[in-house]
Protein backbone atom coordinates (compact mmCIF):
# COMPACT_ATOMS: atom_id res chain seq x y z
CA UNK A 1 0.00 0.00 0.00
CA UNK A 2 2.58 1.98 0.90
CA UNK A 3 4.43 1.70 -2.61
CA UNK A 4 1.27 2.70 -4.27
CA UNK A 5 0.98 5.90 -2.48
CA UNK A 6 4.41 6.62 -3.43
CA UNK A 7 3.92 5.62 -6.95
CA UNK A 8 0.43 8.07 -6.82
CA UNK A 9 2.78 10.69 -5.10
CA UNK A 10 5.43 10.18 -8.17
CA UNK A 11 2.37 10.81 -10.80
CA UNK A 12 1.53 13.95 -9.11
CA UNK A 13 4.46 15.64 -8.83
CA UNK A 14 5.27 14.75 -12.45
CA UNK A 15 1.39 16.35 -13.40
CA UNK A 16 2.18 19.15 -10.99
CA UNK A 17 5.55 20.00 -12.91
CA UNK A 18 3.56 19.68 -15.94
CA UNK A 19 1.20 22.30 -15.00
CA UNK A 20 3.41 24.26 -13.19
CA UNK A 21 5.72 24.57 -16.38
CA UNK A 22 2.94 25.14 -18.72
CA UNK A 23 1.47 27.67 -17.18
CA UNK A 24 4.61 29.78 -16.06
CA UNK A 25 4.88 30.78 -19.40
CA UNK A 26 8.35 29.78 -19.79
CA UNK A 27 9.22 27.98 -22.65
CA UNK A 28 9.68 24.04 -20.98
CA UNK A 29 12.98 22.69 -23.04
CA UNK A 30 12.87 19.41 -24.33
CA UNK A 31 14.67 17.10 -21.49
CA UNK A 32 17.71 15.63 -23.27
CA UNK A 33 19.13 12.18 -22.24
CA UNK A 34 22.01 10.16 -22.68
CA UNK A 35 22.95 7.47 -20.75
CA UNK A 36 24.88 9.64 -17.90
CA UNK A 37 22.77 12.46 -18.03
CA UNK A 38 19.56 14.17 -18.66
CA UNK A 39 18.40 17.97 -18.28
CA UNK A 40 15.07 20.31 -18.07
CA UNK A 41 15.20 23.99 -18.70
CA UNK A 42 12.41 25.72 -16.79
CA UNK A 43 12.59 29.80 -15.89
CA UNK A 44 15.91 30.86 -16.55
CA UNK A 45 17.15 27.19 -14.40
CA UNK A 46 19.12 24.13 -16.33
CA UNK A 47 18.72 21.06 -13.92
CA UNK A 48 21.35 18.41 -15.06
CA UNK A 49 20.68 15.15 -13.46
CA UNK A 50 24.33 12.71 -14.06
CA UNK A 51 24.56 9.24 -12.41
CA UNK A 52 27.63 7.04 -12.93
CA UNK A 53 28.41 4.46 -13.27
CA UNK A 54 25.34 3.42 -15.53
CA UNK A 55 26.43 -0.35 -14.74
CA UNK A 56 26.96 -1.49 -11.59
CA UNK A 57 27.27 -4.45 -9.25
CA UNK A 58 24.72 -4.88 -6.71
CA UNK A 59 25.89 -3.15 -3.64
CA UNK A 60 28.36 -1.18 -5.15
CA UNK A 61 28.08 2.54 -5.11
CA UNK A 62 26.35 5.27 -7.89
CA UNK A 63 27.09 8.44 -7.76
CA UNK A 64 24.57 11.03 -8.40
CA UNK A 65 24.86 14.64 -8.99
CA UNK A 66 21.64 17.88 -9.90
CA UNK A 67 23.55 20.41 -10.78
CA UNK A 68 21.57 23.81 -10.98
CA UNK A 69 22.57 26.52 -13.55
CA UNK A 70 21.32 29.98 -14.08
CA UNK A 71 21.23 30.06 -17.66
CA UNK A 72 19.67 33.48 -17.53
CA UNK A 73 20.54 36.94 -18.17
CA UNK A 74 20.31 38.29 -13.98
CA UNK A 75 20.60 36.73 -10.50
CA UNK A 76 17.54 34.22 -9.04
CA UNK A 77 16.89 33.76 -5.72
CA UNK A 78 15.52 30.39 -4.78
CA UNK A 79 13.39 30.02 -1.99
CA UNK A 80 12.98 26.20 0.21
CA UNK A 81 10.13 25.79 2.64
CA UNK A 82 12.71 23.94 4.49
CA UNK A 83 16.29 22.58 4.96
CA UNK A 84 15.61 20.24 1.85
CA UNK A 85 16.80 21.50 -0.91
CA UNK A 86 16.71 18.37 -3.20
CA UNK A 87 15.96 14.88 -3.10
CA UNK A 88 17.03 11.56 -5.24
CA UNK A 89 14.91 8.60 -5.83
CA UNK A 90 14.93 5.28 -7.55
CA UNK A 91 12.30 3.05 -8.85
CA UNK A 92 12.38 -0.28 -10.28
CA UNK A 93 11.14 -0.33 -14.16
CA UNK A 94 7.30 -0.76 -12.65
CA UNK A 95 7.89 2.60 -10.63
CA UNK A 96 7.72 1.44 -7.46
CA UNK A 97 10.29 3.20 -5.29
CA UNK A 98 13.16 1.49 -4.03
CA UNK A 99 15.14 3.94 -2.91
CA UNK A 100 15.18 7.80 -1.35
CA UNK A 101 17.93 9.69 -0.50
CA UNK A 102 15.43 11.47 1.96
CA UNK A 103 14.04 8.59 4.22
CA UNK A 104 14.81 9.18 7.27
CA UNK A 105 16.99 12.28 7.40
CA UNK A 106 15.43 15.13 8.98
CA UNK A 107 15.33 18.64 8.22
CA UNK A 108 14.80 21.87 9.58
CA UNK A 109 11.08 23.60 9.40
CA UNK A 110 12.17 27.02 8.19
CA UNK A 111 12.51 29.01 4.76
CA UNK A 112 15.34 29.40 3.46
CA UNK A 113 17.25 31.05 0.35
CA UNK A 114 20.34 30.36 -1.94
CA UNK A 115 20.90 33.21 -5.13
CA UNK A 116 22.72 32.18 -8.20
CA UNK A 117 23.98 35.30 -10.73
CA UNK A 118 24.01 34.27 -14.14
CA UNK A 119 26.26 31.24 -15.04
CA UNK A 120 26.65 30.58 -11.69
CA UNK A 121 25.59 26.60 -10.70
CA UNK A 122 24.80 25.00 -7.43
CA UNK A 123 25.60 21.09 -7.45
CA UNK A 124 24.46 18.77 -4.90
CA UNK A 125 25.93 15.28 -4.63
CA UNK A 126 24.89 11.68 -3.15
CA UNK A 127 25.70 8.03 -3.61
CA UNK A 128 23.23 5.75 -3.74
CA UNK A 129 24.53 2.22 -2.49
CA UNK A 130 23.10 -0.24 -4.06
CA UNK A 131 20.73 -1.07 -1.57
CA UNK A 132 16.72 -0.42 -1.14
CA UNK A 133 15.32 2.04 1.97
CA UNK A 134 15.54 -1.32 4.24
CA UNK A 135 19.48 -0.95 3.48
CA UNK A 136 18.92 -4.86 1.62
CA UNK A 137 21.12 -4.78 -1.72
CA UNK A 138 18.62 -4.81 -4.63
CA UNK A 139 18.28 -7.44 -7.10
CA UNK A 140 19.74 -7.68 -10.49
CA UNK A 141 18.07 -5.60 -12.90
CA UNK A 142 17.65 -2.25 -14.03
CA UNK A 143 16.59 0.91 -11.76
CA UNK A 144 15.68 4.54 -12.35
CA UNK A 145 17.20 7.58 -11.53
CA UNK A 146 15.03 10.82 -10.30
CA UNK A 147 16.29 14.23 -8.87
CA UNK A 148 13.79 16.79 -7.50
CA UNK A 149 14.85 19.75 -6.42
CA UNK A 150 12.62 21.35 -3.99
CA UNK A 151 12.93 25.47 -4.38
CA UNK A 152 10.42 28.05 -6.44
CA UNK A 153 11.96 30.76 -8.23
CA UNK A 154 10.57 34.00 -10.54
CA UNK A 155 7.21 32.01 -11.81
CA UNK A 156 8.12 28.47 -11.40
CA UNK A 157 7.35 27.15 -7.88
CA UNK A 158 8.81 24.00 -7.05
CA UNK A 159 9.05 21.78 -6.79
CA UNK A 160 10.79 20.37 -9.96
CA UNK A 161 11.65 16.87 -11.04
CA UNK A 162 14.56 15.73 -13.76
CA UNK A 163 15.41 12.09 -15.16
CA UNK A 164 14.30 8.50 -15.89
CA UNK A 165 18.11 7.65 -16.11
CA UNK A 166 18.42 3.90 -15.96
CA UNK A 167 20.97 1.98 -13.94
CA UNK A 168 21.95 -1.50 -14.51
CA UNK A 169 22.25 -3.56 -11.36
CA UNK A 170 24.11 -6.57 -11.80
CA UNK A 171 24.67 -9.29 -9.47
Amino acid sequence: MKTRGFAIALIVVFVACAVVLGLSGERRGSPRESQTGSSLTAGGVELDLSVAPVKASSGSPVELRLSVKNVGGRKITFEFNSGQKYDFYITDTGNRKVWQWSTGRSFTEAFEYFSLEAGQVRSFAETWNGTDDRRFPVSAGKYVVFAVFRGSWDRVRGPVMVGGIEVGMES
